[in-house]
């Protein structure tokens, strides 16, 4: 009776061994895919991703699963991390909160933090998803357009896990066993402009019987190493032309003539390109580059007492 008590038990013992060797939990997850990021529009671009895991096999009541994250081939560091491409980088993280505040690193990783956790099991598997969080920041002003990523291959992810009924394994301690978890971060830089422009003012005047002259500023901040050009179109009064430009009096249509220039010589004016005007050429440097509009209006005859006043627009090609 005693010989088949132990025969029992050892049967017992080996069942249980079995499954614990059975035992698996995968991974998979998603990309994150930043899309379009503009280094001059003053927001951050964010993406979410998630990791799907599954565990099979599992005879107890739980899983305690531990995700670490490393720094990606975009670069070697993980605050921040960075995208790469060619030699030029793109400043990003990747985050366990949806506030951006604890950045996702890898186990030990100073600054940052690793997820754990714990997956009930139904009849031997269980499932969960974890979602991931990242941001690239406003205001990376010297990036320059491109196709920017970083890969996270079998050595820059790690899973662990382990089964327990009561008291849940300490992540900063389990290593075994290792399950990965692959993908891919990627974000394409655009060439991108942002303008803004001042009124040119020439003020009260009595007779138009010599030059008067005013300026304005055309500000630009555009991508840096992308070429861009700033045209002005015609304006909006009747009969006028980039070469002949017309301020007409509100509520009447006498008009004074009047030119635009990109020099303090009044000898290069400023228009679309055409009849013998010229647009302003430039390349971007991420920082705001200003530009001064000379206007004048050179003497002439005096139309009747009003207010005159005309509307041009500046375009940004790029």
């Amino acid at each position: 009776m005693h010989r088949i008590a132990r025969l029992t038990l050892a049967a017992l013992l080996l069942a249980l061994a079995s499954a614990a060797q059975g035992q698996t939990c995968t991974a998979t997850a998603s990309n994150l895919t930043f899309g379009t990021v503009s280094p001059v529009s003053g927001a951050a671009s964010t993406a979410n991703g998630s990791i799907s895991i599954n565990c099979t096999g599992f005879a107890l009541g739980r899983a305690r699963v531990c995700l670490g994250i490393g720094t990606g081939s975009g670069g070697t560091a993980l605050l921040p991390r960075t995208l790469s491409s060619g030699s030029g980088a793109l400043n990003y993280n990747l985050y366990t909160n949806s506030g951006y505040t604890t950045v996702w690193g890898p186990r030990g990783g100073s600054g940052t933090s690793y997820v754990q956790i714990d997956i009930p099991m139904t009849l031997g598997t269980g499932q969960a998803t974890v979602p991931v969080y990242g941001q690239v920041p406003a205001n990376q002003s010297t990036v320059r357009a491109g196709a920017y990523q970083s890969a996270f291959t079998a050595a820059f992810t790690e899973m662990n896990y382990a089964e327990y009924v009561l008291v849940a394994p300490n992540c900063a301690t389990l290593t075994s066993p290792v399950a990965r978890f692959p993908f891919t971060v990627t974000a394409n830089v655009i060439s991108d402009c942002i303008i803004t422009a001042t009124n040119v003012d020439f003020g009260t005047r009595g007779l138009l019987s010599a030059d008067a002259t005013a300026t304005g500023t055309i500000t630009a901040r555009c991508t840096n190493g992308s070429p861009y050009t700033l045209a002005i179109n015609a304006g909006t009064s009747a009969g006028a032309s980039v070469a002949n430009r017309r301020m007409q009096r509100s509520g009447g249509t006498e008009q004074i003539g009047y030119q635009l220039y990109q020099n303090a010589a009044y000898s290069v004016p400023w228009g679309d390109g055409t009849t013998g005007t010229s647009v302003l050429s430039a390349t971007g440097t991420g920082a705001t580059q200003s530009y001064t509009v000379y206007g004048r209006v050179p003497a002439q005859q005096t139309p009747v007492a009003g207010t005159y006043a005309d509307t041009v627009t500046v375009t940004v090609t790029y």
